[in-house]
């Protein structure tokens, strides 16, 4: 991972994340000959949110029946389970139960166990509260919707074997690269990159006959770069999740998976309860905005992004109705006290010294000029450039899945040949 060594390839992906590398790689093992270069910002690859995650295998139970995102989870699942088995990386079958607290959260409930049916969720059950104390003695809830077949997985490390198959085809990884401009107005697609690497800076014009960008956090500038009357349509806004870990003593308080029922939008962001296949056990509280597309601590600030968010129509649309829930939001990421009440409607004996700090996450969801969030896959092509600018929140889960669907859509639009 250094300095290119070609300067003209066939396709360059932007972004070394799970989705870049999953793409990355199904195009150098399916189309004959390809040469493929993948470019990366940061130091080395995996580094934000294909790093940063609880590693739960995602089963489509939250998104509606027909979608991608529905299909995406269900195929891509049994994909990446069956790639794990393969490639000898660590599968925990731990189980999952989705807790109702309260009586009002029974029509969700029953929306989700609905949901779940219809998209062939494995092992679905809807259980009592006497069986939820059977799975999870300490956890506390009047009905559950129980999938005892739900997995956990290391997304990192499936990254870097995503990695390995690309580099073992011939494939290229060239780290400290951020793409400046993207100009499609020549015969071929010339990309002006910045390098950092050893403390030397320079410029580097790479020329590519395809481009696929899977920029994650920084997607829709790239998006705009090609299509520049778009930045008024797309923004991406961040979410951060703090992720606090149980104290080692209180480690069989849980013994798999526990999610709240989300709120009615079916924000995937609601408060969960993770065992890593670390042997750490993540609590996730609900997720809050962010005050920069980087921004992994609480005080991380970037004046610019906050003023661009700001500025944009669909964020301002957005704040009008959600505005006093992200703002309850912020106020219990700054509050540890309001995070552990969450956490005790399901787990009544936990105690604040049971909360260690652990890692964040952040989130990119793409923002529409309406004020509503693409809650589904979303791919533009523009020309030979093809830009992947919403991933579905299933997205870690669905990689092998979603590579498979942009190498369709290449050899459908841009007739390109498989081997």
């Amino acid at each position: 991972m250094s300095r290119p060594s070609v300067t003209k390839t066939d396709l360059v992906v932007v972004g070394g994340g799970i989705i870049g590398l999953a793409i990355a790689r199904e195009f150098a093992q399916q189309f004959a000959g390809m040469r493929v270069m993948v470019l990366e910002k940061e130091s080395s690859i995996v580094t934000h949110q294909s790093l940063r995650n609880s590693g739960v295998v995602h089963s489509g139970i939250f998104t509606k029946p027909g979608s991608f995102s529905a299909r995406a989870a269900s195929l891509g699942g049994s994909l990446l389970v069956e790639y794990c088995r393969q490639r000898d990386l660590p599968v925990e079958r731990v189980g999952k139960v989705i807790v109702a607290a309260h009586q009002n959260e029974l029509p969700m409930l029953d929306l989700l166990y609905k949901y779940g049916m219809e998209n062939g969720a494995p092992g679905l059950e809807m259980i009592g509260a006497e069986h939820l104390s059977e799975i999870e003695p300490h956890v506390q809830g009047i009905k559950a919707i129980y999938m005892p077949l739900t997995a956990t997985v290391d997304y990192a490390r499936i990254a870097r074997a995503f990695a390995d198959d690309l580099i073992a085809v011939g494939g290229e990884i060239v780290t400290h690269v951020r793409v400046d401009s993207l100009t499609t107005s020549t015969p071929n697609i010339v990309l002006i990159t910045s390098m950092d690497h050893t403390q030397a800076q320079w410029q580097l014009e790479i020329q590519a006959d395809y481009v696929i960008t899977a920029g994650g956090l920084h997607e829709d500038l790239l998006v705009h770069m090609t299509n520049p009357q778009r930045q008024q349509d797309l923004l991406i806004v961040p979410f951060r999740t703090d992720y606090y870990v149980l104290r080692p003593e209180k480690r069989d308080l849980l013994r798999g998976l526990v999610y709240a029922v989300p709120d009615s939008d079916l924000s995937p962001h609601g408060i969960h309860f993770v065992p890593h296949v670390d042997g750490r056990l993540l609590l996730a509280p609900a997720a809050a905005l962010a005050f920069a597309r980087e921004g992994y601590g609480r005080k991380d600030v970037n004046p610019r992004e906050m003023r661009e968010t700001a500025g944009f129509p669909g964020f301002q649309r957005w704040a009008l109705r959600h505005g006093v829930a992200a703002a309850q939001d912020i106020y219990r990421d700054y509050n540890k006290t309001a995070h552990l009440k969450q956490f005790q409607r399901y787990l009544p004996e936990l105690t604040a010294d049971d909360l260690q700090a652990g890692s964040s996450g952040v989130r990119a969801l793409a923002l529409l000029r309406n004020g509503t969030y693409a809650d589904d896959l979303l791919i533009q092509r523009s020309g030979t450039v093809i830009h992947v600018e919403n991933v579905p929140s299933s997205a870690a889960t669905a990689s092998l899945f979603i590579a498979s669907q942009v190498a369709e859509l290449a050899e459908r639009e841009l007739l390109l040949t498989r081997l």
